[in-house]
């Protein structure tokens, strides 16, 4: 898959100019900013915690159908040890086993807040 960082980076630069106060604004406009400024702070927090959205976009990988049987679908935080039942992704422990014909892919969380502190996010 090409790069998708650009679009993350204008889905951010798009939600920033929404979220921006102008003296011009309704006061149904000036509404409308912080409704969407509460929504977009919480999903932007769930997507920047998503594993299962980095394998998604980033890994090319496709839906994890089969649960690990020692993890049984939960996160099991970072560890640099692999799990024996293959449901790792990095130093993620998924709880959920790759499916076969999936690429191998690694985890890029950190590289994705590494570009988001080159674009600081304020949380507006």
């Amino acid at each position: 898959m090409s790069d998708p960082t650009p679009v993350c980076l204008a889905m951010d630069l798009w939600a920033k100019a929404c979220m921006t106060d102008l003296p011009t604004d309704a006061d149904y406009t000036q509404e409308w900013r912080q409704e969407f400024r509460e929504h977009w702070n919480f999903i932007r927090l769930a997507i920047s915690k998503s594993c299962l959205l980095d394998r998604l976009i980033y890994g090319g990988e496709t839906l994890r159908t089969r649960m690990c049987p020692l993890h049984k679908g939960k996160w099991g935080g970072c560890t640099l040890e692999e799990c024996p039942h293959g449901c790792s992704h990095g130093i993620c422990i998924t709880g959920w086993i790759r499916n076969p014909d999936d690429p191998q892919s690694g985890n890029t969380g950190i590289a994705i807040v590494t570009a988001q502190e080159k674009e600081p996010h304020d949380g507006n």
